[in-house]
Parts: C-alpha cells; structure tokens; sequence
C-alpha cells in the first residue's frame, strides 16, 4: 500500500483492538448519520452497504451538497464549475445492474472533481461486489467531511475530530493554558465502583471507545480554502463526563509488568508517561458492546 495510502487510512478514530471493530464502530456512526438526514431510507449498521449499493441515497446525498453549495457564495470555495451541477440518477434500480453502477459512477465522478485524493476513493466493485468495504467507508467519511464544511450536520466521530481540531488549536495558540492535573499511574487502582458505573451503562445501550493521536488528525477537505464561519451541529451530543471512568476501567485490564502512567491533562486528553505523546479519548454510545482499545 502507498504511504500517501496509508496515512489517509489511519486519519480517523484509533486505534481499536481490531480492524474489524474500527470499521463497525465507523459504519454504525455513518448509518446514524444517513438515517438522522435521510429518515426514509431505513439504514442501519446491518443493512449499511445493501441500502448503498443501488447508488440511489448516495447520488441524493451529493445532490444535497450540491445544493448547498449553490447556496454559498463565498471565494473560500474556489471550486471547478461541475461540481456545482446536480447529477442525474436513476431509481427504481436493482443492485448489481448497468443503472446501479451508472448512479455509483456519477458520485465518484463529483467526488474527483471536488479533489478528493485517489486513496481515499473507491471503485464500484469496492461497494457492488464488497470487495473493498473499508474504502468505501474512507470515502463516506471524507464527503461527510466536506458536508461539515457546508454547515451540514456530521457523523459524531467527525464531530469528536472537530472538537479535537479546536482544542489543538486552542494549545498552540496558548501553550502555558494546558497543565497536567491527576495521574492514573497504577494499573491496580481500585476501580470497582467505575466497573460498576460502566455494567450499568452498558445495559442501557454499550459504549464504543477510541483514541485519537494529536499527529493523526486529519486536514480541511482537499479544494476549500478556508473555513465558512458556519458550524455543523453534531448528531449526538460529546460528553465526557465519563471518559475518565472507561480509561481507568481500561487501565484495570493492564497486565504490564510496568506500565506507562497515563497523566490526565484535561477532560478527554492525556498524556503518556514522560513524552509528549497527547492522547485524546472520547466515548460514543452505540448499541455494541464497548470496543477495547490497545495500547
């Protein structure tokens, strides 16, 4: 694989404990964010690449964006002239047909001409055939990134990217404003009064767990220049009122014969040991089981 490939891969949420539980954890954040736009569609985590397939509520999502950026005239969008144009698609299809790959085809092609990169596209076989599911969802999260840009509402993850970008910000701009407060340095801290917090919140729906590099953070979607002055609201909203009860509840399952302390900085952010690797950690709920982070 490409480095360019690679690194584009690794911008969002992680790391999970698995592959497959980052792309479910993604999938079903996605799912919610098509389903909060487009209620009649029907989406979920389990039906997510059948309901796309057709191209049908992609091409409906693009013709959205497109709308909204007629709507928008303003020179930090210096975009070429057909991306401005609604494309045509065909209903009614069935998956797997000439039609279904021509309404595809046509998102794929808006999505070059607004210059997204090469790795983060698919081809139509990737969503027909599933031949490649996680560059399809690569791609879905980057033209919802491009939806934030509009003013559009997003998926929580981009949600959590953004406040992370905001408080990046925040840190360069005033370096002496961060000052570490707490440390959780023994894997054998008596928690099980978090343990027991965490049983209760995961019979009320679970919890989905992932930890975001300050160095992974992705940019501002490729052919924008500046940002509108509009703010996308979010799906659900980010709290962190527990996350420090999942990090010491995931400290517990430490089994290292040293471990490194995990320094709280601020709500949601730590730092790791003696460096300066900062960590970020938010909690979505979901209805899986939380997902275990490594590392």
């Amino acid at each position: 694989m490409p480095a360019d490939s690679a690194s584009m891969s690794e911008r969002s949420l992680r790391p999970f404990s698995s592959t497959e539980k980052y792309l479910l954890a993604v999938r079903e954040d996605l799912a919610e964010w098509l389903d909060s736009l487009y209620p009649d569609c029907g989406i979920d985590a389990e039906s997510f690449f059948a309901k796309l397939e057709t191209g049908v509520l992609l091409c409906k999502h693009i013709n959205a964006l497109i709308e909204r950026l007629n709507g928008i005239q303003s020179p930090a969008f210096l975009l070429p002239a057909a991306t401005r144009y609604a494309i045509h698609c065909r209903t009614n299809v069935q998956p797997g047909t000439f039609q279904a790959r021509d309404n595809i085809c046509s998102c794929l092609r808006w999505c070059r001409a607004m210059q997204m990169k090469e790795c983060l596209l698919f081809e139509t076989d990737d969503l027909v055939l599933r031949k490649n599911e996680k560059s399809v969802i690569l791609c879905l999260m980057e033209v919802a990134r491009i939806g934030a840009r509009l003013g559009l509402p997003v998926p929580t993850l981009i949600q959590f990217e953004r406040e992370i970008d905001a408080d990046e910000l925040r840190h360069a701009t005033s370096p002496s404003s961060s000052s570490a407060a707490g440390s959780y340095s023994s894997c054998s801290e008596d928690i099980d009064d978090v343990a027991s917090s965490l049983s209760n919140e995961s019979s009320s729906g679970g919890s989905s767990l992932a930890a975001i590099s300050a160095e992974s953070l992705s940019s501002a979607p490729v052919g924008m220049t500046t940002a509108i002055g509009t703010t996308a609201p979010s799906l659900l909203p980010s709290s962190l009122k527990n996350v420090d009860q999942v990090v010491k509840e995931q400290m517990r399952e430490c089994r290292c014969q040293k471990a490194f302390p995990l320094i709280k900085v601020a709500p949601g952010k730590y730092r790791v040991g003696p460096s300066n690797l900062i960590i970020y950690v938010r909690v979505r709920m979901s209805n899986y089981r939380p997902v275990v982070i490594e590392g």
